[in-house]
């Protein structure tokens, strides 16, 4: 599978939790924050990360090395005039920037290699393009990057369209030393002044590789959707700060210690059934999250079921909350997702051996 990073940003109860994950690189987002409601997110629901100004950024590592990407996201530069942000993709080994998609305040799309996390556009341009996108409202990104020192590509559009509105072929999009892969991303904001507020806020994010099976393509205008537990086939834990084992865990955000299910013994596992997806979804894929903490010194791992099938097995669980998290392009009988069994998942927790 291709798939490298996908995130709504939806699940998580804190930016702190947002950036503990997206740390990689020296990245920081910690004075940043989650933003909710009609203003601050594309569909008036789930939440968003503000990215406040003073170069802020968001950074992960890809599970594996990349010559080809697609990505996909959508973001709103709310407050960006003057500035930029800058989607950074690294050759993680070297710390080298390998391509970036600049977006500048005034609407100017620019594709550039070697530029780095501070507050001014540098590296070098490898072709631009004014009044690329609007510098007021949500705007959905697709691109496909090729890393080559000489065959180079980079072509984004917006939208869903199926036309480039910056093409660039024939480039060198390599960096120097650097190799000729990427596996590292970064989503940086390069303003450098307070504004008190964030300056540009961002959803909906997907990364996938074109050099493995499907995902491997052009992504379409993504939209990420929470499906939480509405009722359980199965309850083996004992829930705290709710009558059910389903409500302790139905949380939009995750809550930490005011409502949880726990348990000891190995083999015990909860089985939850889920809230619907909108009607007439085409679905990509599904990343099923758990997050988890042990509650006492001795080890522990937990395992993720879907459908009674172990999807996650044995995971090591800290002693503060973290997610375990899997993504699925297929339902556990290895057909393509649909509709139906989307709705129809059994997603289960189970404490490991």
């Amino acid at each position: 599978m291709s798939h490298l990073i996908s995130d709504s940003f939806d699940s998580y109860g804190s930016i702190n939790d947002v950036a503990a994950r997206w740390s990689a690189g020296g990245a920081s987002a910690t004075s940043s924050r989650l933003s909710t409601g009609a203003s601050e997110t594309p569909f008036a629901i789930g939440q968003s990360v503000g990215l406040k100004p003073f170069k802020q950024s968001l950074g992960i590592n890809f599970p594996a090395n990349a010559t080809i990407v697609y990505g996909a996201f959508r973001f709103n530069p709310f407050k960006l005039a003057g500035r930029f942000f800058a989607v950074n993709l690294f050759d993680g080994p070297n710390n080298a920037g390998t391509v970036s998609l600049v977006f500048n305040g005034d609407g100017k799309l620019e594709a550039r290699y070697g530029q780095t996390l501070g507050d001014a556009v540098d590296g070098t341009s490898l072709g631009s393009t004014l009044s690329a996108f609007p510098i007021t409202g949500w705007t959905s990104v697709q691109f496909k990057i090729v890393v080559d020192a000489t065959v180079g590509e980079v072509h984004v559009r917006l939208n869903g369209s199926p036309t480039d509105v910056l093409s660039l072929t024939g480039i060198n999009t390599k960096n120097g030393n650097s190799n000729i892969f990427v596996n590292r991303l970064f989503f940086h904001n390069g303003q450098n002044y307070d504004l008190g507020d964030p300056s540009v806020f961002l959803d909906d994010v997907f990364f996938c590789s074109g050099d493995a099976i499907a995902p491997n393509t052009w992504l379409p205008d993504l939209r990420a959707v929470q499906q939480l537990p509405t009722n359980a086939t199965q309850s083996q834990f004992t829930a705290t700060g709710a009558p059910a084992n389903w409500q302790a865990v139905a949380e939009a955000h995750a809550d930490g210690d005011t409502s949880y299910v726990s348990a000891a013994a190995p083999g015990l596992e909860d089985r939850y059934g889920l809230s619907a997806v909108p009607p007439g979804s085409q679905i990509l894929g599904i990343n099923y999250i758990a997050v988890a903490k042990k509650m006492d010194a001795g080890s522990a791992t937990l395992v993720v079921t879907l459908n009674g099938t172990d999807i996650v097995s044995n995971s090591a669980v800290a002693t503060s909350y973290n997610p375990t998290s899997v993504f699925r392009n297929t339902d556990s009988t290895g057909a393509a997702l649909t509709e139906a069994t989307a709705n129809s998942a059994i997603l289960g927790v189970k404490i490991g051996a």
